[in-house]
């Protein structure tokens, strides 16, 4: 694998790290101290400076360097379709008042 492929496959990890983390590239950007347009920079592969920040960015974004990097096992694409499915479950609850009444009263009673 060339350190250009090694590059692009950390920023494609490093992008879903960040939406799984609920942040945009300006959240992202404020978090580590960068300017949005070099935080962007990062995520296209326009620069490798991101590569020396990998524990800082990955420590943002609740993850591992070794997990951005593809040596650790995550399943960093799993969870966000998980999370998308979950969303979808919500936004289909905010749509019918009464599914949503139902689904407030089982979390009452769990509560109980």
């Amino acid at each position: 694998m060339t350190d250009t492929t090694q590059a692009v496959q950390t920023a494609e990890r490093m992008k879903l790290a960040r939406k799984l983390a609920g942040m945009s590239q300006e959240d992202a950007a404020r978090a580590l101290g960068v300017a949005v347009k070099t935080y962007a920079r990062w995520e296209k592969v326009e620069t490798q400076g991101f590569l020396g920040e990998l524990s800082r960015v990955a420590e943002v974004f609740g993850t591992t360097a070794d997990e951005l990097l593809g040596i650790e096992d995550g399943d960093m694409a799993g969870q966000l379709a998980a999370l998308r499915s979950e969303v979808a479950e919500l936004r289909a609850l905010l749509m019918d008042p009464e599914a949503l009444r139902r689904a407030a009263d089982a979390l009452i009673e769990e509560e109980r």
